[in-house]
């Protein structure tokens, strides 16, 4: 009897001792929102992904909560989404958790129990949507749907369109504003609708051939009228004027590094849009070149060398608003003799999107500012950004001279030539401005994970976390 209990007090201490430790197994069991943080309320923007039921995971720490209940954080055992690390809300019973839960960290093995702060592993199991959309572009939707699903589905379809009907109808009895006759001319441009029907080509040959025959054109009026019109993509007006059209598909971006290909998609056109071979060619970002010669970009005797050029790269990978930035490299087609700095503008309002008019190159800015290139030669013409030729073609180049003369804040970090910018190799700071203020801090405070490895994602996605952290460690902040 002594002895059976003895070996039972040891088997429970064994038990608690190996609960939660590292490498630990969970299981789920029900449509589970992963989530970047321990913060599980409805109105937190942190959702990373859904997970189906049967997701296995391991436990690799707890968070208890007032309620009762728990945030798991947990490393994918299985499923698409299979070695990262997210949390997940776990109710405690008689509530429905919607997981299994294990201890034991052999899975051949393991028991199930209730007890949060025993278990290793986890199972969904509840089959029940999601409350939240997953922040991927790549929702996981079980292979196979059973009939309750797609009723289910087709409810929430119906109820949202009635909730859309109902607001439309409200809306339509408001007088309309400025925003609102500005909402109905993007609507218009962007989706190529015209205010009213567009005359006929005959019509307008007819009216044309009067006002010109004084002054007769190289071309035909047929052939002019005829001829292909550069598409015009309407953008936001400027920060101090919303709203703002191309807000970020999610805050925190979930990617690693990909493939990019960047082409010119419309002929005439000179700039090129990037799009990334991993997401089904999905827009993230755009590039402007300036190959020379002119003041900017010098060629060899006065004739153009195809090996210098400056370039412009807008990016935002995973279009998220963590990433969201511009580059500028100054090359002569060796790597080593190459400079690149990295440029960060704040706010980050908008997704940076550029259109070209009247000769030039517009694009719009994350704080919904402008800058201009002349699309003939791709230098800056105009804006709040200004560019300086590099002092030096060649080795001992130096960074590019941009300055920025908006209302926001604007980082620069400069690197070595031939390296990534936002390495601490060479210059170990980058250089924080906002109009006149200038503050210098370590590469490593705002892209912290420095592995050769690494994406290199920004610290703060989030602009106000930004701006805390500005306000404590430059005394200005981004308001």
């Amino acid at each position: 009897m002594k002895v059976s209990w003895v070996r039972g007090l040891l088997v429970l201490i064994t038990f608690f001792c190996l609960a939660l430790k590292k490498d630990d197994i969970v299981e789920l069991e029900q449509y589970f929102n992963a989530r970047y943080s321990a913060d599980f309320l409805k109105t937190t923007d942190n959702v990373k992904f859904v997970m189906p039921p049967g997701t296995k995971g391991r436990v690799e720490s707890f968070k208890k909560f007032n309620s009762g209940n728990y945030g798991l954080f947990v490393e994918l055992q299985s499923g698409a989404n299979k070695g990262e690390k997210v949390w997940v809300y776990y109710k405690t019973p008689p509530a429905d958790p919607g997981m299994k839960l294990y201890s034991g960290s052999d899975e051949a093995v393991a028991e199930e129990t209730a007890v949060v702060e025993s278990a290793t592993s986890m199972v969904t199991t509840k089959e029940t949507l999601a409350l939240r959309a997953p922040a991927s572009d790549k929702p996981h939707i079980p292979l196979v749907v059973t009939k309750e699903h797609a009723a289910k589905m087709l409810e929430q379809m119906d109820k949202a369109k009635e909730e859309i009907k109902k607001v439309e109808n409200k809306n339509s009895q408001k007088p309309c504003d400025e925003d609102c006759k500005l909402a109905q001319a993007t609507y218009s441009r962007d989706n190529g609708i015209p205010d009213k029907p567009a005359p006929k080509k005959a019509e307008v040959v007819q009216a044309a051939k009067p006002a010109l025959a004084k002054n007769p054109p190289t071309k035909k009026v047929e052939e002019v009228i005829s001829a292909p019109v550069e598409p015009v993509k309407f953008v936001g007006r400027s920060s101090a004027g919303p709203p703002v059209l191309r807000n970020p598909a999610r805050t925190e971006n979930p990617y690693g590094l990909g493939p990019i290909s960047c082409v010119e998609e419309t002929k005439g056109l000179t700039y090129q849009m990037c799009r990334s071979l991993d997401r089904n060619l999905q827009e993230e970002g755009f590039r402007i070149v300036n190959g020379g010669p002119n003041k900017i970009v010098s060629g060899t005797g006065g004739v153009k060398d195809y090996n210098r050029y400056r370039e412009f790269r807008f990016s935002y990978v995973g279009q998220a608003r963590q990433d969201i930035q511009f580059s500028v490299l100054d090359s002569n087609g060796t790597n080593s003799q190459s400079q690149e700095s990295v440029f960060m503008l704040f706010p980050r309002e908008t997704l940076p999107h550029v259109r070209s008019q009247n000769g030039q190159n517009i694009v719009t800015l994350p704080t919904g500012e402008t800058v201009s290139f002349d699309s003939r030669t791709n230098q800056i013409t105009g804006g709040v950004l200004s560019e300086d030729a590099p002092s030096r073609v060649g080795p001992g180049i130096r960074a590019a001279k941009i300055s920025y003369g908006g209302k926001g804040v604007m980082i620069q970090a400069v690197g070595q030539p031939g390296k990534d910018p936002r390495r601490p190799v060479g210059d170990r700071n980058v250089t924080i401005t906002k109009q006149g203020k200038k503050c210098v801090v370590p590469k490593k405070e705002l892209w912290p994970d420095q592995r050769e490895s690494s994406p290199m994602h920004f610290k703060y996605f989030s602009d106000k976390d930004f701006d805390s952290y500005l306000q404590r460690r430059c005394k200005f902040g981004l308001y």
